[in-house]
């Protein structure tokens, strides 16, 4: 009987350690749909790496479990890619910059730019310099898989935070931005969005490709649980409930989730729109990314209309020589940046976050705080093309300062 017992157990053992590519396996051979999953790591300076390196693990974790895995890394995770990219997925990992609302840049939400991902501007580039593409865009452009699942890992706002060197703010302003945070995801088609500041996302990506368990009982008994969690109705996804776990009672606003009640991983798989083919595989960023280099034209210094007042809007006209105007694309996108070179002054006696922890240190996280971070980059706007130069209007900034 020793044996016989010895010998099943182990046999479960195997069983369990196998399982995951086991039900991979069965997908390919069957045909059937399986989960896809995308992975994001945007442009963040020194902590790119580390980010970098966390992504990784978090893919090679997602094959066990579905061939469809997507990995979009800086300088190649640009929105042309992203937003093909996360087509149908079943499960989205983003890990960079963060700008969420409320925040002391803006009097009201903006989202063309705040509440979704900060990306690299072009294909190739460098870590050090991001473009955000807010809530508005990935509700318009992105339809994930019923029942997706979106995780947020390191992002400022997402969890309800502010970032590195700020005052994280009052509670009502923390659920103001894991609420604001989500919206635009849900809308998207997302079931549950899960922002981490700090921990990594294997536990949830094995929770979600699991299929046997609950999201929300999983987020509760995560690793990095604080157990302070409370539930509050979401004001913006009707039918969605919000949650946060902060490190203290009323502070500390490192974890949060927003999602529908009852949901389970397996409603996830349920649902699941990838291939054991994927197409994602081919993505190739600089092909998504058009641009002016090849055209053979050139640009000269813009001529500016306006002044950077306070919700006004300035008239960009940019010369340009081409040789062959049927070079030119039909249409042409632009975006305008804005460093802020007098930030609001920022109360002393506030209580500052306390900064990630790891061996990397991470830099303030809105450019508009230092202008080698790079500032707000306002979604792109069509240009006009005349004979000689293009125009575009732009709206400024709207909270007080001097800017360039």
């Amino acid at each position: 009987m020793r044996r016989v017992l010895v010998a099943v157990i182990a046999s479960l053992l195997v069983a369990s350690l196998f399982a995951p590519v086991a039900v991979g396996a069965q997908a390919s051979g069957s045909g059937q749909a399986v989960p896809k999953v995308v992975i994001i790591v945007g442009p963040t300076g020194g902590a790119t790496n580390r980010y970098r390196a966390e992504a990784r693990a978090a893919a090679a974790i997602a094959r066990d479990y579905t061939p469809d895995v997507t990995e979009l890394y800086s300088p190649n995770a640009t929105w042309p890619a992203v937003k093909e990219a996360l087509q149908g997925a079943s499960l989205v990992l983003y890990m960079g910059h963060g700008n969420g609302w409320p925040s002391r840049y803006r009097d009201s939400l903006y989202p063309p730019t705040q509440d979704g991902f900060g990306l690299n501007p072009t294909a190739g580039g460098s870590d050090a310099s991001h473009q955000y593409f807010g809530e508005g865009p990935i509700a318009d452009d992105i339809r994930l898989a019923t029942n997706a699942v979106v995780l947020l890992n390191h992002l400022c706002y997402a969890s309800g935070n502010s970032e590195p060197g700020l005052a994280e703010g009052t509670l009502d302003m923390a659920r103001q931005r894991v609420d604001n945070f989500a919206a635009g995801f849900i809308k998207a088609g997302a079931a549950a969005v899960v922002a981490e500041a700090y921990g990594n996302p294997n536990h949830m990506v094995r929770v979600v490709l699991g299929g046997k368990r609950s999201i929300e009982t999983a987020w509760r008994t995560a690793p990095t649980a604080n157990h302070h969690s409370f539930a509050f109705e979401s004001v913006r996804s009707q039918g969605y409930v919000a949650q946060m776990d902060p490190e203290r009672s009323s502070s500390g606003f490192s974890r949060s989730i927003v999602l529908r009640a009852g949901l389970a991983s397996a409603d996830v798989l349920r649902n699941a729109r990838g291939s054991i083919h994927p197409a994602s595989a081919s993505i190739d960023p600089v092909a998504l990314d058009p641009s002016l280099r090849d055209s053979g034209i050139t640009l000269a210094a813009p001529v500016i209309q306006g002044a950077t007042a306070v919700d006004g809007r300035i008239r960009y006209k940019i010369p340009f020589k081409v040789a062959d105007r049927d070079k030119l694309p039909k249409s042409i996108q632009a975006s305008v940046r804005w460093d802020l070179l007098e930030a609001a002054p920022v109360d002393a006696t506030a209580t500052a976050p306390a900064p990630p922890t790891g061996d990397v240190a991470v830099a303030p996280d809105f450019g508009l705080i230092t202008p080698e971070q790079g500032g707000d980059v306002i979604a792109p706007a069509a240009l006009k093309i005349g004979k000689s130069a293009m125009a575009i209007n732009v709206a400024t900034p709207s909270v007080r300062g001097r800017y360039r």
